[in-house]
This record gives structure tokens, sequence and C-alpha cells, in this order.
């Protein structure tokens, strides 16, 4: 290789990255300087809903299950064969009250009572024929000429004043006996005691009973009992019978059954009493439901085309006391336990403290809030006193 060629291949690059640097010296020279812009943060986006000052009525939902209010096991009081009963008498029947419902051979008992007839008569003609005896002694006294102060005792007995007393006592023991024999002949006739529905039944025509075998099941069908439990710090926001309000004036509810298919039996019920003792299980507080005429259907209302039946499981839904200046917000929107964020005038965030009146399952309700005010119900990063915010009125209290 020739010693020109090689200077060549050396030099020429360097040519080369000087023109380049001349020319990027060049361009900087000629430019302007870049100027830094502010960015602008914008405000975070949240959702809000305006508070609505009400008066709105508190209530309680619980779970629950019907039972019977009258429950009757019915006994022979007296020992008979049975000559009929109940034509209608089966599992299910419905019942009216003094029906009869079983009858007893009376035989026996119609024997006892003429018998017990005749021992009235027997005593009554004893007592006639020892006042006449008294009456006799008495004459045979006066004639002896005995004195009226003599020997009381020795008196007595000659006028037969203990035999007047012994059949005074034997004529009413013999009364007696004719009432027990009245009373033992009506004992036959067995009659249903209220308006019932039959939940079993083992009699027959022609069966032996006695005090010791059942006949029949019974039930009353003008009312049912709902037995519910609710939290012990909310018996104050019902009108419970016997603890703050007369034996009529207890919260109403509305009891719920909700059969498959999605069938929905609904009949209305009032709260009648505090039982006694908590729940073994959760420590609730027990109350006890009635539901009026349970088994009347109306085939035009849906909700109660069909009867509500014992033992169903139901939903109550207990009407409380009314609160009066409430406002109503998403579970969501209160923060802290007792703490909101609300938006101002200026679109700025503020922390405002709020008293929590009642919870429901997807509300609560407070006091503390202005009319209008709007509550932040959506998260939010860093909720700092007077950051700017942008409000949309998307959310919606939940109905009740």
């Amino acid at each position: 290789m020739s010693k020109f060629r090689l200077a060549k291949q050396i030099v020429v690059p360097f040519i080369i990255l000087g023109l380049g640097g001349a020319g990027m010296m060049a361009i900087v020279k000629s430019g302007k300087k870049g100027e830094r812009k502010k960015r602008d943060t914008p405000s975070p986006i949240v959702e809000t809903v305006e508070a609505n000052l009400e008066n709105r009525q508190v209530s309680i939902h619980a779970m629950g299950r019907v039972q019977a209010a009258q429950e009757v096991v019915m006994r022979a009081e007296v020992a008979g064969v049975v000559e009929s009963h109940h034509p209608a008498l089966s599992v299910g029947a419905r019942l009216k009250a003094d029906e009869e419902l079983v009858k007893i051979d009376t035989r026996d008992y119609a024997l006892a009572l003429a018998q017990q007839r005749s021992n009235v008569a027997r005593a009554a003609m004893e007592v006639k024929l020892e006042k006449g005896r008294r009456n006799v002694a008495e004459h045979e006294w006066k004639l002896l000429d005995k004195p009226q102060g003599g020997d009381n005792q020795a008196r007595d007995l000659v006028l037969r004043k203990p035999q007047a007393q012994s059949a005074k006592a034997s004529l009413q023991a013999a009364k007696s006996g004719l009432q027990r024999a009245k009373i033992a002949l009506e004992k036959t006739s067995i009659s249903v005691p209220f308006d019932a529905m039959v939940l079993a039944e083992s009699v027959e025509k022609g069966q032996l009973v006695g005090p010791s075998v059942p006949l029949a099941t019974l039930v009353g069908t003008k009312r049912f009992h709902v037995t519910t439990s609710v939290p012990v710090d909310r018996l104050a926001s019902l009108r419970v019978p016997g603890i703050n309000t007369s034996v009529d004036g207890g919260s109403t509810a509305t009891v719920t059954h909700i059969a498959p298919g999605g069938v929905r039996i609904v009949r209305e019920a009032k709260v009648i009493r505090l039982m006694g003792a908590l729940e073994a299980q959760g420590n609730m507080a027990q109350l006890l439901l009635a539901i009026d005429d349970p088994l009347a259907v109306d085939p035009k209302n849906p909700k109660q085309a069909l009867p509500i039946l014992l033992g169903m499981r139901v939903e109550v839904d207990i009407r409380g006391v009314a609160l009066d200046n409430v406002a109503l917000i998403p579970r969501e929107g209160l923060r802290m336990g007792r703490k909101v964020w609300i938006v101002d005038g200026k679109d700025q965030l503020r922390h405002k403290d709020v008293d929590v009146v009642w919870r429901d399952r997807d509300r609560v309700w407070l006091r503390g809030l202005g009319e209008g005010e709007r509550v932040i119900v959506s998260p939010l990063a860093t909720p700092v006193d007077g950051l700017k915010v942008q409000s949309t009125n998307g959310a919606e209290v939940p109905s009740s």
C-alpha cells in the first residue's frame, strides 16, 4: 500500500468529524433556547349526592318463623266408647268453634244421672220426715213441762237436732252427686274450643277413649304468631307493648314469604310482645308478632292468593319511630364512623362531622348536614381540606 493512500485513510475521517462538530456548534448557537411550561394538574372527579332533609320512618329487616298462636291437644275428660265424631275430622280440616268434635256413648252417664236424681229425692224426703219427727218431739217436750234452761245437750237430742243436721247434709251430698253426674254427661260431648285447623287426629268410631288418650291436635286459625330476633339497641326505635306503648300500640310490620318460583305471599302483622330472654346465639332480643286471619286468601290480589302456613320462614320488615330532619346517604359516603366529605361552593373538599341516627342495609341517616349540601360518595386518594374537585351527581341514594 502506498504512503499516500495510507495517509488518506487516516486523515479523511478526522476531517469529516471536525466539519460535523463545527456544523453542530453553528446550529446550537443560532437556535432559540427552549422554555419550560408549567403543567396544570387536573382536579379529581368525585361522585356526589345531594343532601335532602326529610322526615323518615325507620324500618328493621329481620327473619322469622310462623307458629301457632293457639294450639291444644283434645282429650276426653270421661272414659267411654266413641259414638260419633265430626264428619270433617281429618288432618288439614277447618272446624268452627263450638261444633261437636267427638261424641261418647252416654248410656252409662245417663243412668248415673237418673240414680243421683233418685238419691236427691230420697234425701229431700228424709229431711221432710225428720222435720215432722222434730215437731212431734217438741210437742212431747212441752207436755213433760221441762224448764227451758235445763240440760241443753239432752234437749237437743230429744228434739232430734243431730238427726235433722245429718238429713240436711245427706241432701246436700246428693245434690252435689247430681251436679257431678250432669257434668259427666255433658262431657260425653267434646266441642271445638275455637275456630281451628286439624294438625293431627287419632280417633275412630267405636274406639275406647279416656283422659290419657289424645283425640286430635287443633290450632287456632284466627291468628298466627311470628317469632323474630332484632338487635337489642334497636328496641328503643320500636313500639313494644309492655315496654313503651299500650297493649294495642305495637309497631306494625310486613311479613313476606318468598315461595319457590318467586311467588310472594305478603301479610300485615303487629308487634305484641317482647320475649323474656335473649336468643341463645347472637345475643339478639326476641319479638313476637301477630298475623290476623293468616289463612284468608284473595284471588284478585297476587300477594294474598295463597295463605300463610305454619312453619314458614318469612322476612319481617318492622316499622319503627319517625325521625325528623334527617338526610339519607349511601353507606359509602360515611367516613371514619362520623364524618363526611362535602363539596363547598368553591368546588373544594371539606371534612364535616355528622351524627348517625340510624343505619340500614344500604344507607345511613344523618343529622348535621344542610339542605342541598353535596356529599362525596366515591373513594379519593388524598382527601385533604381545600382540595379542588370536580363533582358529578351520578350516585343515587338506595330506596327503602
